[in-house]
């Protein structure tokens, strides 16, 4: 188990609220708690919420996407 998943996982067990600061390109450590929070059936039940903050300098490709698809295809909703 990777180190983000492992670090997860452990998040998963002690909260239900994230508020993730994500100044990265691409939103990495934001799409891997979304990713990882849902491979482990938390984001199904509803019980888990998520909040993210993300840079729009280095986000704006997908953030202004004005197809809804388009901006479900960077989270990987669409893969």
């Amino acid at each position: 188990m990777s180190d983000i998943s492992s670090k997860v996982e452990k998040d998963a067990q002690k909260a239900r609220i994230f508020i993730i600061c994500d100044w990265s390109p691409n939103a990495n450590l934001l799409r891997n708690y979304l990713f990882k929070l849902g491979e482990l059936g938390k984001m199904q039940t509803g019980e888990y919420f998520i909040m993210g903050f993300l840079s729009y300098a280095n986000n704006f490709q997908w953030l202004d996407a004005t197809d809804e698809d388009k901006r479900l295809l960077y989270l990987g909703a669409n893969d």
